[in-house]
């Protein structure tokens, strides 16, 4: 079973709003030792319990963590090995012989000295099994068992246990992977454990097994919603204590009680351990500490409800720090921008104090990042920076598009075209970088085309492509005359 947090919102009396004193309202490099408020740190306020009422009610509840079941070991060499990892608890003996087996159920909200009506372990069974098997259930007698250390041998067969116990003998076949089966009635066991003195509704029981034959179930680690569950069903007559929350200052943030109220009206069976949790809902406050029915700056929390308790949560402004972005040089419209990430956690284009944000400088097309400069500095593209004061950062761009300059040679003996014609959005005569351009070289009248020379590099095809990946440079050079009349001077030199 998953642990379960409810919510618990109330707006604080104004009797005891008017207790609570200011808090700060930022939260200072290096301040420590936050005041507690309303009670002076002495401890909080408390009420009487309320009447007595009878409850009748059921728990069912689940193993929740994988040291809530475990084995022991009883044949050598690994004699008091304990493990908690399985993924299958065996019931009586394992792979290698006997074994015990532990089961711990936690925060059961059973009232103290209530009269147990029924009591069961249902298990869901991992293989098929039907040999005779025969087994004794022990309680731990204990207020308030702890959880099994798979580092601790023999932590499961030196616990104390009650003198009495529960026989399980001839167990019923598991015919079925994934059927339940349910222990004999263990309400006597139940009855002993919440009698005890120390015994309080969010405490823990644990059971041990042992016995013969083997019956094997589901572990917490191996399915965790198919984990041994614990039902016990009660009759009582206790006494219930409310709880109230609030937040100061109002609207800063709320409260979160677990486990929920467990006695009639939203209360709390007095003796009951709630744990707090303060949460902040405005962005730029933060959690400073509990006053009135609590003390401390711990976060989460818990308290005992031993009567009526009224508790404050108190949040205080963080301190935020303001973000200058500027672009240069400045173009209308804009040649780009800087983009934050987190945008803002602050509220008002603020970052909380100590935020690490990054800055990505997106340059318009036809334009280029070329630097950072102010709070930043260098060309690396996207960049972090902590927000440890109010920054500014100027993000520099340059003009990204490249340029053709073409030479006829000799002048007038030729044009060359371009495909596709300048795409630069700032400029008319140039392109975008990366822009792959054909050039077609087309003699006039009279002459042919010999080659080109590109940044100085020689080529004959026609056309050609180039790729702007800067400025270029590109000579066409033509002949008088035709391609007939060139070869037979060709022919004369190869003689």
């Amino acid at each position: 079973m998953m642990k379960r947090r409810y919510h618990v919102r109330s707006l604080v009396a104004a009797s005891v709003l008017l207790m609570v004193l200011l808090v700060p309202v930022a939260w200072a490099a290096g301040e420590t030792g936050l005041p507690q408020q309303g009670d002076g740190g002495r401890g909080g306020a408390e009420l009487a319990p309320g009447k007595l009422v009878s409850v009748t009610g059921t728990v069912d509840v689940r193993v929740i963590q994988s040291p809530d079941d475990a084995e022991e070991q009883t044949v050598a060499p690994w004699v008091g090995l304990v493990q908690t990892k399985g993924h299958g608890l065996d019931l009586g003996t394992g792979p290698v012989g006997p074994q015990w087996l532990g089961l711990r159920f936690a925060n059961l909200g059973i009232p103290k000295a209530a009269t147990i009506t029924q009591a069961y372990i249902q298990f869901t069974a991992s293989d098929t099994q039907d040999g005779a098997a025969n087994l004794t259930i022990y309680a731990e007698a204990s207020d308030n068992a702890a959880p099994y250390k798979g580092s601790n041998d023999f932590d499961i067969s030196t616990r104390s246990r009650l003198a009495t116990s529960v026989n399980w003998n001839a167990v019923p076949a598991w015919p079925a992977e994934g059927g339940t089966h349910q222990t004999p009635d263990l309400k006597a066991l139940v009855q002993q454990i919440v009698a005890r003195a120390g015994w309080t509704p969010s405490n823990a029981m644990a059971f041990d097994i042992t016995g013969s034959g083997q019956r094997t179930a589901w572990s917490w680690d191996g399915e965790a919603s198919k984990a041994p569950r614990l039902v016990v069903g009660y009759v009582g007559t206790v006494a219930c204590a409310a709880l109230t929350t609030g937040a100061y200052p109002v609207g800063t943030g709320q409260v979160e009680a677990d486990p929920p109220p467990n006695c009639e009206g939203n209360k709390y069976y007095v003796g009951t351990t709630v744990e707090l949790t303060a949460i902040p809902t405005a962005n730029n406050y933060a959690f400073a500490n509990w006053s009135v029915g609590a003390t401390g700056t711990a976060n989460p929390t818990t308290i005992t409800m031993t009567a009526a308790k009224s508790v404050t949560a108190n949040f205080v402004e963080k301190t935020c720090y303001r973000l200058t972005g500027v672009v240069v040089p400045v173009v209308d419209p804009a040649i780009g921008e800087i983009r934050p990430d987190p945008e803002s956690n602050c509220g008002g284009g603020k970052h909380i104090a100590g935020t690490v944000v990054t800055l990505s400088a997106v340059p318009r097309g036809g334009w280029q990042f070329t630097g950072w400069s102010g709070d930043l500095s260098g060309t690396v593209n996207p960049e972090t920076l902590t927000m440890d004061g109010n920054k500014t950062v100027t993000a520099a761009f340059s003009e990204a598009c490249r340029r053709i300059n073409i030479d006829i040679q000799p002048p007038g003996s030729g044009t060359v075209s371009t495909s596709p014609p300048p795409n630069c959005p700032t400029s008319l005569s140039k392109w975008l970088p990366g822009t792959v351009v054909e050039l077609r070289a087309t003699p006039a009248k009279g002459y042919f085309f010999v080659k080109w020379s590109v940044d100085g590099v020689e080529a004959r095809d026609n056309p050609t492509s180039i790729t702007m990946d800067g400025n270029k440079s590109v000579d066409a050079t033509f002949r008088e005359g035709s391609h007939r009349l060139l070869l037979p001077a060709l022919f004369k030199r190869k003689r």
